[in-house]
């Protein structure tokens, strides 16, 4: 039996807020002895002072690893070295760079170990782009950033330009609905790149946009507050992809350019079917299947006792995507994705009622009865 998904609050989308990107774990502040070039004074300041932020913002070096790592940071406007500094982060630690910009733009940040790892991020200051620090996380054979901004359809300083109807589009039926469909736009490559998006539904384009998206910036753009069947392209320097977007079933779906262009997430081996739980009072036997894009479908059947869990492995492919989840033999619910929903996944049973969940979220769900 089909059951729609259901759209759960995501409050980033819901406040139109916007952030750097944060974890929960716990690290210890830090102040390492540190090596600075010359650099302007800072923070660096809009030469017109109403253009000038409140809160400078800065960066915020977090070692995840189980050693100390001498690690350089590099902040570049243009052409001009505004802050270099190296330093040991221990373990566990963070080491703050605080105060260094002040000035709406985007920066070139450089973050190197003394291994070699190393990432290249576009750092967007501005009002849309949240008052955080930026974070670079030291993890073990790499170091990541990520920051994020709320498109409407543009999202200054990131430079943006096409056409579009007021977004998100509102719900004819019912005005003020929250967020129910966003399109993000992600850069993995280190150079700025084009990415081009373009959504409508029957005669009517509610957006058609061109962005220049900075090295490891994720760019969302919240496109409607009412449901339905889209038609959505993403272009990017090498590739362009055509899906049908449905929502709520997909109500978030992530593209990403990559060394070989544009792909869904899914398209990156990220989305897995990781667990399934039985939080009802009674012994279940659960069975998952999953058939996606061109791979053999795969299943896995558990018995669990009230409140265990068991770890899955199903993996999801790029294409079109079917989740069917069985109760005591019966099929209790059957999901669909045209993109690919966004991973991990996890199943949850109370006494026959199923619910399939991504980062708390719930994206399906059959209620017992129903």
């Amino acid at each position: 039996m089909y059951r729609r998904a259901i759209l759960a609050a995501v409050p980033l989308l819901a406040g139109c807020s916007a952030f750097s990107g944060g974890d929960e774990r716990t690290t210890t502040e830090t102040a390492p002895t540190a090596t600075r070039s010359p650099t302007p004074a800072l923070p660096l300041t809009a030469s017109d002072p109403a253009s000038t932020l409140e809160t400078a913002r800065g960066i915020d070096v977090r070692n995840g690893r189980s050693e100390t790592v001498f690690t350089t940071v590099v902040v570049e406007d243009g052409d001009r070295t505004v802050y270099s500094a190296s330093g040991t982060v221990g373990r566990d630690e963070t080491w703050r760079h605080e105060n260094l910009v002040a000035r709406p733009g985007i920066y070139r940040v450089v973050v190197e170990t003394e291994t070699g790892e190393r990432t290249v991020h576009g750092w967007v200051v501005g009002e849309q782009w949240g008052s955080r620090n930026l974070v670079a996380r030291l993890v073990t054979g790499a170091v990541t950033t990520r920051q994020y901004g709320i498109c409407s359809p543009d999202c200054p300083p990131m430079r943006a330009e096409g056409e579009s109807v007021p977004l998100p589009r509102e719900s004819r039926t019912d005005p003020g609905q929250e967020v129910s469909g966003a399109v993000t736009l992600e850069n993995a490559r280190e150079q700025t790149a084009p990415v081009s998006l373009r959504v409508a539904t029957g005669d009517e384009t509610l957006v058609d946009y061109r962005y220049q998206v900075p090295p490891g910036v994720r760019a969302i753009v919240p496109v409607a507050r009412t449901d339905g069947v889209y038609d959505l392209a993403v272009s990017g320097p090498d590739r362009r992809l055509e899906r049908r977007w449905h929502v709520p079933e997909e109500p978030f779906p992530q593209f990403r350019v990559g060394v070989d262009g544009v792909a869904s997430d899914c398209e990156f081996g990220q989305t897995r079917i990781t667990g399934v739980r039985n939080s009802g009072g009674s012994t279940r036997t659960v069975g998952v299947a999953v058939q996606s894009g061109d791979r053999t479908g795969e299943s896995e059947t558990v018995a669990l006792s009230p409140d265990e869990s068991r770890s899955l492995g199903l993996a999801v492919a790029p294409g079109p995507t079917t989740l069917s989840v069985f109760v005591d033999g019966t099929e209790r619910l059957t999901a669909g994705w045209t993109i690919c929903p966004g991973g991990p996944l996890r199943v949850i049973v109370v006494d026959g009622t199923v619910f399939v969940r991504n980062d708390g979220r719930v994206v399906a769900s059959a209620f017992a009865g129903g």
